[in-house]
């Protein structure tokens, strides 16, 4: 990013400004280039008019100025260079330059280079009056102008947070990014206390800090935002009163956030660039003068004191910036489990800032440390992953400190697995179903306690924010075990108690974002398309607002674009889903259905049986693969494989409302059209029915009804019910007889897609139309017990060759091309 680059950015927002006045002041540290770019807005508005130019540089040219302003016989531009105590003599001469205030004699613009705000009444003297907040760059003009990393918004993000959106920071910063190759530089924004790398940007913030800190050191209301940045203003209010030793009121910081070096990068709280902040806090530290020991130990002294309005989550980071290890270690004792609502960039930087080498006396911090670097390991890796950290985390506090909620729960989880059966899918839906009638009576509580008390103080948001994040677990348990319809009713109330407690994404990133990309995925695999869209926007808006993505809600989101019938985008291979990966069946699915719709059964019957063979293998629970079974099923059944259909729902896995649909589908085939219309209607009058398995039973309920006796109106109903087209991979699970009218209606360029064709050649053959020799499915056996050919052939006693020449002929009569494919088909034809 070059420097003309980023006057011309800020330049038409300023010309904006300045195009319908006359007169105009434009004040900020010279750091935000205000003379250059009111130069180049002018430039824009008027052309190369005759406006008069005056220099200010020095005190000497505070005459000439003076007689500009007594005779001046056309518009005026002053460009005004440092001298901030004598600017206020400046604007009272402007004032009485003109016979009115409001309309002078001639336009006279003002751009002034000065770190003091101007302390005259200039909404009295001028037209327009633009501060520092005017000359700042934002993330949409980071976006246009930025490096290539800038199409990241979280990235975006953290750079302007590290820089506050200062132009002259921005830039040094990105040259040094230039300098260091692939090092993310944005994570400076973590390191609490640290001073930047040595760089341009550390230059060019330590040249401010030198020229403003002198100022600064009388205001110690602004100072103090050097030491607590990006806080509310209550809490800056709570803490400044402990440490200046008299009450401060949020009206109070509102007004020192007033200081032209104070930003607001994004929707975060106003406050010093970080890069400034370090340098500021390095020249208090260095100043004998400075009170900084003194506001170390109050701060110190604010942390401990639970009266102050202040989260667990900012006493965290508070107490690291001062490097105060021991209360850390106390706070880290009661309230490690907040540490499992951070997304995975606070961990890593309070990891970096915490070093590697904690001494054995801060036994907490060094327990909280492994668990930030991502180096623990879950005792029940079967259980949901915000259950498992904050039960890691629990276990590491004091007893007689540990989170009641928490203390209950795992009493109670403890029991519950004392007595379950892992492989009985009953048995851990009726845990989960317990868990959550506990979960529901805390909220019920909460929510009451939130009614009573108007004023909610900071441990009440940090308890609803562990509180939401047992929800986002058990949600998670819900999920796996197929109770869709309960997993979205604990969403709803963690939405809920995090909407009513003031929990938001600033505080809580990790928790917030989870919960967004949670509610996408469940809305996409319930075919709430809208509504999924409306989830997965909201969940880059939080990615902008927190600067924040982590590993699992991004795989979350991605799963829920394909629910979202994304099927143009690449899909992914095998050898990239970890089938240990929580959600695995689920992105899994999403991918067997994009495949369904784009290359027909065949290619997705491969893939998801494919997983199943590898899930055996794997630490997820057997039941968790219900997605893959339900969607095979129904393959089996549009195939007419209605045998292995029906023997996909023995384990118990898949549920009732989907094995009823199933059941459907079998029917279906075999032409038992009433039988049909009584299975769907027990389906449709289940309140535990999706929408998507609700979709696909009226789908069956029209080829029940299509040509039969009942009137035209009813399938015309069905169709009306849904816009088909937007669920491409529930009409591809549909027979031939249900799937024919819904492409009729939907029109021709969705009945060309190769999992939804009906009159077409199938891309699967059925079990009449291939026939093996007797070798061949000797041949086959042998390949599926897992030989290789050389030993099939000395079982067989025939040479080598004879065996593969045998395997290729097979190959071709199945239609595969590779021996997992030829088990496949041969199973799926009952040969094997």
């Amino acid at each position: 990013m070059e420097h003309v680059d980023v006057i011309s950015a800020l330049a038409p927002r300023l010309a904006v400004s300045l195009g319908m006045v006359d007169r105009a002041i434009i004040h900020a540290p010279q750091e935000f280039f205000p003379i250059e770019t009111t130069r180049r807005a002018l430039e824009q508005t008027e052309g190369p008019g005759p406006r008069t130019v005056v220099t200010v540089r020095a005190a000497s040219d505070v005459e000439s100025l003076a007689a500009a302003l007594r005779d001046q016989s056309g518009p005026l531009l002053v460009e005004w260079y440092g001298l901030d105590e004598q600017l206020d003599e400046l604007l009272q001469a402007v004032l009485a330059a003109g016979d009115c205030t409001r309309v002078p004699q001639h336009s006279i613009i003002v751009a002034a280079a000065v770190d003091r705000r101007p302390g005259a009444d200039l909404d009295a003297m001028f037209d327009v009056v633009l501060g520092s907040s005017s000359l700042v760059i934002d993330s949409q003009t980071l976006a246009e102008i930025g490096p290539a990393q800038a199409v990241d918004s979280a990235w975006r993000f953290r750079a302007l947070r590290v820089t506050g959106g200062v132009p002259a920071l921005l830039e040094a910063f990105l040259l040094d990014l230039d300098a260091h190759d692939d090092r993310d530089l944005t994570q400076q924004w973590v390191r609490m206390g640290a001073l930047p790398a040595p760089g341009r940007s550390a230059d060019a913030a330590a040249a401010w800090a030198d020229r403003a800190y002198p100022r600064l050191a009388d205001e110690p209301l602004v100072l103090l935002h050097a030491w607590a940045y990006f806080i509310s203003e209550p809490m800056m209010a709570g803490i400044s009163s402990y440490l200046l030793n008299r009450r401060i009121t949020p009206a109070e910081v509102r007004r020192a956030r007033l200081n032209g070096a104070i930003t607001r990068p994004g929707t975060s709280e106003p406050g010093f660039p970080i890069l400034l902040a370090a340098q500021l806090v390095e020249r208090m530290m260095i100043d004998p003068d400075s009170p900084a020991r003194l506001w170390r130990r109050r701060l110190r002294m604010a942390m401990a004191d639970r009266t102050v309005p202040v989260p667990d989550a900012v006493r965290i980071c508070i107490l690291t910036m001062i490097r105060d290890w021991s209360l850390l270690d106390r706070v880290l004792a009661a309230s490690m489990h907040i540490l499992a609502t951070f997304a995975s960039n606070e961990r890593l930087g309070l990891a970096d800032a915490w070093g590697d080498q904690v001494p054995a006396v801060w036994t907490h911090i060094a327990y909280a440390r492994e668990f930030l670097l991502g180096t623990w390991r879950p005792n029940a890796p079967f259980l949901p992953l915000p259950w498992l950290e904050l039960a890691h985390l629990v276990d590491g506090e004091d007893e007689q400190s540990v989170h009641p909620l928490i203390k209950e729960l795992r009493g109670r989880l403890a029991l519950g697995l004392s007595t379950l059966r892992p492989d009985s899918v009953e048995d851990v839906r009726r845990f989960a179903l317990s868990a959550e009638s506990v979960l529901t009576e805390h909220v019920s509580r909460h929510l009451e306690a939130c009614t009573r008390h108007r004023r909610l103080d900071a441990r009440f948001t940090d308890d609803s924010a562990v509180l939401a994040m047992c929800l986002m677990g058990m949600a998670d348990g819900m999920l796996f075990t197929a109770l869709l319809s309960d997993a979205q009713a604990c969403l709803g109330m963690a939405a809920s108690i995090c909407a009513r407690s003031r929990v938001d994404v600033v505080g809580y990133p990790g928790l917030m974002l989870g919960m967004a990309a949670r509610n996408a995925v469940l809305s996409g695999k319930t075919a709430l398309h809208e509504q999924a869209r409306l989830y997965i926007e909201e969940y880059g808006r939080l990615v902008a607002i927190s600067g924040s993505r982590d590993e699992l809600p991004e795989q979350l989101i991605r799963i829920a674009s394909r629910y979202g019938e994304d099927w143009d985008a690449d899909g992914l291979s095998s050898a990239e889903i970890s089938p240990n990966a929580p959600f695995a069946p689920l992105q899994v699915e999403a991918e067997g259905w994009a495949l369904l719709v784009n290359r027909g059964t065949l290619p997705a019957y491969q893939w998801l049986q494919a997983f199943l063979g590898r899930a055996r293998w794997s630490d997820l629970w057997p039941f968790e693969w219900w997605p893959l079974h339900a969607t095979l099923a129904m393959i089996d059944a549009r195939e007419g494989r209605l045998h292995e259909a029906q023997r996909r729902l023995e384990d118990g896995s898949i549920p009732s409302e989907m094995a009823l649909v199933i059941r459907a589908s079998v029917e279906l085939v075999q032409g038992h059209r009433e039988t049909v219309r009584a299975l769907v209607d027990r389906v449709l009058a289940m309140s535990t029915t999706t929408s998507r398995w609700r979709m696909i039973a009226y789908g069956l309920k029209l080829g029940a009804v299509a040509g039969g006796p009942d009137p035209d109106d009813l399938a015309g109903m069905i169709l009306r019910l849904y816009d088909w087209s937007e669920a491409l991979g529930a009409v591809a699970l549909l027979p031939d007889a249900a799937r024919r009218p819904v492409l009729e209606a939907v029109g021709r360029p969705y009945r060309e897609l190769a999992g939804l064709r009906v009159d077409g050649p199938g891309d699967w053959p059925s079990a009449g139309a291939v026939r093996l020799t007797p070798r061949q499915v000797d041949v086959l056996r042998g390949l599926a017990e897992g030989k290789t050919l050389g030993r099939i052939a000395t079982d067989l006693g025939l040479g080598k060759e004879t065996i593969r020449s045998t395997a290729k002929q097979m190959y071709k009569r199945l239609g595969v091309h590779d021996r997992a494919s030829a088990v496949l088909m041969g199973q799926a034809l009952g040969m094997i």
